[in-house]
């Protein structure tokens, strides 16, 4: 410089590529595939409980009808055959196992009808726990 005549000054220049993409490019395709992936098993478990209530309901229905078929009709009818058995082994025109065969038969159908209102509670319980609330309103059954 001014006081040294022989010194030389040199200035280099090396451009740097940051290459950002380059490096983001992996990682985004990465994070989109693990989005892709959590946004199918979103639809896999909500499809699985839509199944599963769609069942649960099927199976509810189907112990209600039973159930409102042995309270209206089954069971009555039942009951009514035991006391006309009944009355017709007291008059002396039937035998006991007349008597005994129709007690048998409206056994078998509270029985059933037990099944039933096991069957609909279950379904009904099974329901409650996938929904997280109950399904019934107060005085429903």
């Amino acid at each position: 410089r001014q006081g040294r005549p022989d010194m030389i000054s040199a200035q280099v220049s090396v451009p740097l590529r940051m290459q950002k993409s380059a490096r983001q490019d992996p990682q985004l395709a990465e994070a989109r595939a693990d989005l892709a992936a959590l946004e199918a098993d979103h639809v896999t478990q909500r499809n699985t409980l839509g199944v599963e209530i769609a069942r649960q309901v099927g199976v509810a229905e189907q112990s209600r009808t039973q159930l409102a078929l042995y309270t209206i009709a089954i069971l009555p009818q039942g009951r009514a055959g035991v006391d006309a058995a009944l009355a017709s082994y007291r008059a002396g025109r039937g035998d006991l196992t007349t008597v005994l065969t129709a007690q048998s038969a409206l056994f078998a159908s509270e029985i059933t009808y037990a099944r039933a209102m096991t069957d609909f509670a279950k379904a009904i319980a099974a329901l409650e726990q996938i929904v997280g609330t109950d399904v019934l309103r107060q005085g429903e059954s």
